[in-house]
């Protein structure tokens, strides 16, 4: 016989039925209790039907119209690790004598170089509301297409694209987000439901720009209570190509590769032409957007030469806009996100001696698991060891902006649970879904 279903959806009210299960049960054993006293109550607590399994019941996949899903990928996730593996191959004797490969250098070549491939990508599969075509041959023209990438990003890129899921019939898509009102001033963030999740170009070129040291003869903090790392991500800075960047620099903790570049840089070359890239008002909007300028990707290019004839490494080569199912991966927010730098918020001290105003916020640790999207669904686990590309979170990851309501930028597919049908269960089947207390 076949089971009720919503009237609208056509789904199963799996949650209904559920709800009437635990009520007859609760109704059941009070009815057959010998005892009147309240503490005999027996409480039922419920799993949701994603998370259980039950022995010997196999899933049906259930046959629905096919569907577009459209998902922005994590940077975080693989800009960190490869900042680990950067700093693991300089600790390398061999490369002590390398002065033109850089923590800073280094992050904007990795950041460049996976937002090149995103922008392809999406303009390959899932054509944009924005013209990419003027960024895209800027990325060309300085060589971007051939680049070198650490062998932990393979998975990552092979995972973009359209990949097509047979046994749910969704297509996955990668999409650019919208560029609502006011994103072009909002110091280089896309969006503050996205700003978490795409590398922030503008924030990284204004930390390389604000943690000059002395030795390069630009250096802008000159109060050494500004020059730790608080003061590099918080401060306010009155140089005029920077006066935009605070919100960058107070949400750095949470900027892709931002943590890592709180500490004082004496690249010359790469100061003067950041500064450059900055200043520059471009006419394309997206390059402006960007701050991409084809001088810095060419000293990008140039000062990662030697440090990948060292590490493992792939080259990009010619990009498939065909993604593969073992590396659409999520990693799904847990709670609680634990508050590793608390927010801190100082007002100038007149002095002697002269203190400047700081303030940046909280660090959240991104308290999450890896998941495969068939775990999301049906609890299990299969794939999950290959590099995450996507991460389900929340707002307490997102960029923090003055009257800025929270949207969750990805596509509600990746959070909905009951996506399966099950066979009719027996009674001892059934126990799965329980768990007791007396």
């Amino acid at each position: 016989m076949s089971q009720p279903t919503d009237s609208q959806t056509g789904d199963r009210p799996l949650k209904q039925e559920a709800d009437d299960i635990k009520q007859a049960i609760i109704q059941n054993d009070l009815a057959n209790s010998k005892s009147k006293d309240s503490s005999s109550k027996v409480s039922v607590n419920f799993t949701s039907l994603a998370q259980s399994v039950i022995p010997g019941n196999f899933l049906r996949k259930r046959l629905g119209r096919q569907i577009n899903v459209e998902y922005i990928p994590d940077f975080y996730y693989i800009i960190e690790l490869c900042q680990l593996i950067f700093v693991s191959a300089k600790k390398e004797k061999f490369l002590k004598k390398d002065e033109t490969s850089n923590i800073y250098c280094f992050t904007l070549y990795v950041a460049h170089t996976l937002l090149y491939v995103y922008l392809k990508i999406v303009q390959d599969c899932n054509d944009p509301a924005v013209d990419l075509d003027k960024v895209l041959s800027i990325y060309e023209n300085a060589g971007f297409n051939t680049n070198m990438l650490p062998c932990v990003c393979s998975n990552w890129v092979d995972g973009l694209g359209i990949f097509l899921d047979p046994n749910t019939k969704r297509t996955f898509l990668p999409k650019f987000p919208d560029l609502v009102a006011g994103a072009f001033q909002e110091s280089g963030f896309f969006s503050a439901s996205t700003g978490h999740l795409l590398p922030n170009i503008y924030c990284l070129l204004s930390l390389c720009r604000i943690s000059a040291d002395r030795s390069t003869g630009l250096q802008l903090l000159t109060s050494p209570a500004m020059q730790n790392r608080a003061g590099i991500f918080g401060s306010v800075s009155t140089h005029l190509p920077l006066v935009n960047s605070t919100l960058c620099r107070s949400n750095a903790l949470r900027v892709p590769g931002g943590k890592a570049l709180g500490v004082m840089c004496s690249d010359t070359e790469l100061i003067q032409i950041v500064e450059d890239a900055i200043s520059t008002t471009f006419t394309d909007p997206m390059q402006n957007l960007l701050k991409l300028s084809p001088a810095l990707l060419a000293h990008l290019k140039r000062s990662q030469e030697i440090l990948f004839l060292h590490i493992e490494n792939f080259n990009l080569k010619q990009i498939s806009s065909v993604g593969t199912s073992l590396c659409i991966l999520p990693l799904i927010f847990v709670e609680p996100q634990d508050v590793v730098t608390p927010e801190h918020d100082s007002a100038a001290v007149v002095g002697p001696p002269v203190v400047g105003a700081m303030r940046y916020q909280s660090e959240y640790d991104h308290n999450s698991r890896i998941s495969t999207r068939n775990e999301i669904v049906n609890g299990h686990v299969d794939y999950a060891y290959q590099t995450p590309i996507i991460r389900i979170c929340n707002e307490h990851d997102m960029i923090v902006h003055p009257e800025h309501i929270y949207v969750d930028p990805q596509d509600p597919w990746y959070l909905q649970e009951l996506e399966f049908d099950t066979y009719p269960a027996t009674l001892n089947e059934t126990r799965a879904y329980f768990i007791r207390k007396g």
